[in-house]
């Protein structure tokens, strides 16, 4: 049976009030003089050099000279170490100089056919990448509540595979080790690690002790993986086990909160989380390489083994074991989300519902060094009967109650409402699309050209088309403008965004403005332009409506609504069930501040043709299919009051103030949102509308 064990030195050379310990995570590699460092003991069989440790710091420090400490166990919840001399191993014992910041720096891990000034000393090919991987994700497992950056790893340059830890004395008292969530430290960590080593570059983001302080380092690390997804990424299982570092904390900390735990056990849950998803992933890409014969390099572990209880400050050598975890099943990968009345104009298609498997899509999908995107579908993997039947059921009594309210009309007796969809834009030929055709007013794009050939507007992603379909279907005496600022590859950058609202202002002169994106840091470049076109498209009387965002969806409780959303000037929408619950993926409610919850859970619009079947329609939740709900909602009622108040009075409708008012007294509190009944203005009868209207507008409302 094969052993592996810790290898704890004390470096001698640090001044710190605080010394560091060196760890070596890794003795299963032959050392300088072709042997390999063993102390074989396990269970109670303790041999002569095994002395009982009070303080690690201070015995390493009091040691006799060459000693260290090779194993560290546990007895009777005491801590025992086995001590060997270092001689003749000094070298192979010693914490090297370079420590992996500083080869990530010097070039170490760039590809040689990589154009570069760097002269590294030696050069990591990518098996010896794939095999540090493996390291660092056992290392994870180890010490999850460790300062796991690269500064604190140190590779011996003669010895590619000697592998070292640097650990402060003092134990870090940033939090409890035991609390998972978005931007987890030791996870963050590794992430960018995994990163680095793979292209080579040092990533410049800080990571902290505290996961607060985190969140946006969280957010470009996540970015990143996305991009080389985009592009082409050759192992995506590798990508998978980074994206499962900046994921894992959400499914951690669900499993430590599902019952009474114990330390010890809290430690296997989180080791059986992290291995299952981070470790495993790494090691299969790792055993699938054929470029070497991996024989006496590979890790020695024939078996994969069941992570154990933390032993006091450190954890003891562990054996391979019978019990693997290598049966535990995979987890799914993360990825990237017509009936005419005879009236002129179509009604939403009513049918039984259906059930529709989805894989779960990433957060956004940003194209520029930002943090904003299009907020994508977070579908669950199959939509319940009863969510379906809700949605459909909501949208249906909505529009039978808006056909009695506003007969159709061949030629308009009130001006239509304007309203501006910000999206990636409109597949026109989609069949329930063609129905509103004569309200499409207009679609035009503002991505740069591609291969010389600029976009013509149409959508290839499915998500305006979806937008567009759920505005329509609530307002379909409106007038729509699409404006495509987004494809399947990304969000332009906010100065380009600019240009649409300014163009949807000024030149359209549209009513409502329909954002379904945002950005997650509002300091990225071009926001404060962004906000400018906010503030002079609001003092020319144009309602925006914006989606909340779907963070919630990926344990991001720190995140508030992304901005524009968050802007005082724009109206931020929330997701939520046709029972007017909040959707998982709602991120928190604002204090003091209105938080308008709509139907955006398993609603049914158009699809781009070329993108799925007949009929042509695809369910999507989020808040990005929320909004257009509620910005379709909103056109309906100026609409309403267009063609029964006097203009001067139906032009105060349309004031930010008079819609906040209507939207709230359309509302239910429940959960802390002002859940929008749908049908609830539409429901009164005409006199009690008409009433309504003049006690809205006198601000007795």
């Amino acid at each position: 049976m094969a052993w592996e064990y810790l290898v704890l030195t004390f470096c001698k050379s640090c001044t710190s009030q605080h010394p560091h310990l060196s760890q070596h995570v890794s003795n299963c590699v032959p050392w300088r003089d072709g042997r390999t460092l063993t102390i074989p003991f396990r269970g109670s069989s303790f041999p002569h050099n095994v002395n009982k440790i009070r303080c690690i710091c201070g015995d390493l420090q009091t040691a006799a000279p060459g000693l260290c400490l090779v194993g560290l166990i546990e007895k009777n919840g005491e801590l025992f170490g086995a001590w060997a001399s270092s001689a003749p191993n000094a070298v192979a014992l010693t914490p090297p100089e370079e420590t992996l910041y500083q080869l990530i720096s010097q070039g170490s891990f760039t590809p040689p056919s990589t154009s570069s000034s760097k002269k590294p000393k030696f050069r990591f090919d990518k098996w010896e990448k794939r095999a540090l991987a493996v390291r660092l994700a056992y290392c994870l497992m180890d010490f999850f509540d460790a300062d796991l950056s690269s500064n604190r790893f140190h590779v011996n340059r003669s010895l590619k595979e000697a592998l070292y830890l640097s650990l402060p004395c003092k134990v870090n008292g940033s939090g409890d080790p035991y609390t998972f969530s978005i931007g987890h430290p030791a996870l963050v960590s590794l992430a960018k690690l995994l990163l680095e080593i793979e292209s080579g570059e040092v990533l410049p983001l800080d990571i902290t002790p505290y996961h607060e302080h985190n969140t946006m380092s969280w957010v470009k690390l996540f970015k990143k993986v996305d991009e080389l997804e985009k592009h082409g990424f050759d192992e995506p299982k590798y990508l998978e086990a980074i994206r499962a570092c900046l994921l894992v904390h959400s499914q951690i900390a669900n499993a430590l909160e599902s019952g009474e735990q114990t330390r010890s056990t809290r430690d296997v849950t989180i080791r059986k989380n992290l291995y299952k998803e981070i470790v495993q992933k790494i090691v299969d890409v790792f055993g699938s390489m054929n470029s070497r014969q991996l024989g006496s390099r590979k890790r020695q572990r024939s078996v994969s083994p069941e992570p154990i209880g933390r032993r006091k400050m450190f954890m003891a050598g562990r054996a391979d074991s019978g019990d693997s975890l290598a049966g535990h099943p995979q987890s799914q990968n993360s990825s990237s989300l017509r009936v005419n009345m005879g009236d002129g104009r179509p009604s939403p298609q009513r049918g039984s519902p259906t059930r529709q498997t989805t894989p779960l899509m990433s957060l956004m999908r940003p194209s520029t060094p930002s943090s904003g995107g299009i907020f994508e579908d977070y579908s669950l993997d199959e939509y319940t009967q009863e969510v379906c039947i809700a949605a459909d059921k909501r949208i249906g009594e909505y529009r039978n109650l808006y056909d009695e309210a506003i007969p159709y009309e061949e030629e308009p007796s009130a001006p239509r409402v304007k309203v501006a969809i910000l999206d990636t834009g409109l597949d026109r030929s989609t069949t329930s699309i063609q129905a509103y055709s004569e309200r499409i007013v207009e679609v035009q794009s503002w991505l740069p050209p591609r291969d010389g050939l600029a976009s013509n507007g149409t959508d290839k992603s499915g998500h305006g088309t979806h937008v567009a379909g759920l505005l329509l279907t609530m307002a379909p005496d409106c007038d729509v403008y699409v404006a495509q600022i987004a494809d399947e590859n990304g969000l332009i950058p906010p100065k380009d965004i600019v240009k649409a609202i300014e163009h949807a202002a000024t030149i359209w002169k549209v009513d409502i403005i329909s954002m379904s994106f945002g950005f997650i840091d509002e300091r990225d470049e071009g926001c404060s332009d962004l906000r400018k076109a906010i503030i002079e498209a609001h003092a020319k009387g144009v309602l925006m409506f914006a989606a909340a965002s779907n963070t919630g969806a990926y344990g991001l409780s720190v995140l508030g609504p992304a901005f524009p959303a968050r802007h005082t000037n724009v109206f931020c929408i929330y997701a939520g069930d046709g029972m007017g619950n909040p959707a998982r993926a709602s991120p928190p409610i604002r204090q003091n501040r209105f938080n308008f919850l709509a139907l955006g859970e398993a609603v049914e619009s158009a699809w781009p043709m070329s993108l799925c079947e007949k009929p042509w329609k695809k369910r999507r939740s989020g808040s990005s299919f929320a909004t257009p709900i509620v910005a379709g909602v909103a056109a309906s009622f100026l609409l309403y009051a267009r063609q029964k108040l006097s203009e001067e009075d139906a032009e105060k409708c349309k004031e930010f103030d008079t819609m906040q008012r209507w939207l709230h007294h359309v509302s239910t509190y429940h959960q802390g949102y002002d859940v929008l009944s749908l049908s609830r203005f539409f429901s009164y009868e005409d006199n009690k509308r008409k009433l309504f209207l003049r006690e809205l507008l006198d601000g007795l409302i």
